[in-house]
């Protein structure tokens, strides 16, 4: 007698699924059958662990493996002291002023901005300051003030925000005040009689006399050397901006540099031996330094969106500056004869730093508070103190004793 075990295969494969087709096998042959079974089982088994086996592996990677859980790179990674291009700074929280019993406004010791990444990033290893800072602001600082729109006007405070004072009252353009080195007098860059002269007036704003006559189409920028005999500034000539220097009195006139270019906002090294100024003679704008006389000129910097105003420690180490795209400039510091770089800020679009005469200080402009004021940080970016507290902007902080 024949018996017979039942065995499915499949036949075909359609939209609807598999399709199933009995076959009849006779009783001798279902041994060959159940072999079949057995084997075809033991493939996929064997498969099944290969796969759980490989999945493990992949898992097990080392931290740090191109396909392991956590790899990162330094180009992947970014921090305060050394910020990634075209990372948009956050500026600060708007600042609430703090007034006084008779309503004026005080000083404010402002929280510091997020560190946040900024387009500027510095092509050098970052620099570490230490020091010991912990003198309070004195000096005067002198800055440009909007009171009285459409002009600018030159005002006058105390290092510590108080006793603030307008010294001009010209109905034309007041821009660029600089203290004298003994804080006896200060120059600036007027309006006051048509194209932009320099002037210069007594600490409290009287006897305001023209030193400039018709040297160029807009004379910016004086300084006043360490040792009170000159001034250098900026001179707007024949299509171009160069370097000139003049006699304290305003003589003899003459220009330190006469590239075809723009070369901007000079300010004395504390010995009076060298210049700083920012120039765009090799295309975007950089840092040089010049010896007094013009000579032994070099480039200090290669940075992308460099800005103009730039101050030095009073030992002659640091050179302060401001750099960043529009709207999102950020305050630095050089080391000279390193080459290395620190940020100080981080949001707030400030601009125009300067140092205290004692190095525990740097002035600067910043948007924190919606418009254009004034404030001061130490020279590692702490301890930033609000010091202006007005609807119209304070800006162009030089500082004196």
């Amino acid at each position: 007698m024949r018996c017979a075990c039942a065995v499915y295969y499949s036949t075909s494969f359609g939209s609807q699924g598999a399709r199933l087709k009995h076959l009849e096998l006779p009783w001798e042959d279902r041994g060959f059958a159940a072999l079949f079974v057995l084997l075809l089982g033991g493939a996929v088994v064997l498969c099944l662990a290969g796969l759980v086996l490989l999945a493990g592996l992949a898992i097990r990677r080392p931290a740090g493996h191109p396909g392991g859980p956590a790899y990162l790179t330094a180009a992947t990674t970014s921090s305060p002291e050394s910020p990634q291009e075209g990372l948009p700074a956050t500026p600060a929280s708007p600042i609430e002023p703090t007034a006084t019993t008779e309503g004026t406004m005080v000083p404010t010791e402002t929280a510091l901005p997020s560190p946040e990444p900024t387009a500027m990033t510095p092509a050098a290893p970052t620099l570490a300051l230490t020091g010991v800072w912990n003198r309070p602001a004195v000096g005067k600082i002198v800055y440009a003030c909007y009171l009285t729109p459409p002009f600018d006007e030159i005002c006058l405070m105390n290092a510590d925000g108080t006793g603030q004072t307008r010294l001009t009252d010209n109905d034309a353009e007041d821009y660029y005040p600089s203290l004298a080195p003994d804080g006896s007098a200060i120059v600036f860059s007027s309006r006051a009689e048509g194209r932009y002269e320099i002037y210069e007036m007594n600490l409290d704003g009287s006897e305001q006399r023209r030193l400039t006559r018709e040297i160029g189409s807009g004379l910016y920028a004086p300084t006043i050397s360490p040792d009170g005999s000159s001034i250098v500034f900026t001179n707007h000539k024949d299509g171009f901006q160069s370097i000139w220097v003049m006699g304290r009195d305003g003589s003899d006139p003459h220009p330190l540099t006469d590239a075809i270019a723009d070369d901007v906002d000079p300010i004395w090294s504390p010995d009076g031996r060298s210049i700083a100024f920012a120039s765009t003679r090799t295309g975007s704008r950089q840092i040089y330094l010049m010896d007094a006389d013009g000579g032994n000129l070099r480039k200090i910097t290669q940075l992308p969106d460099m800005g103009g105003r730039t101050s030095w420690s009073p030992d002659g180490r640091l050179l302060a500056f401001y750099a960043g795209p529009k709207a999102e400039r950020n305050i630095f510091v050089l080391d000279i004869g390193q080459g290395l770089i620190r940020q100080l800020t981080f949001g707030g679009d400030g601009g125009g730093p300067c140092f205290s005469p004692d190095g525990q200080w740097i002035a600067f402009a910043a948007y924190y508070d919606g418009d254009l004021e004034v404030y001061i940080m130490r020279p590692d970016g702490s301890e930033l103190t609000q010091l202006t507290f007005n609807t119209f902007s304070d800006w162009q902080p030089r500082w004196g004793p």
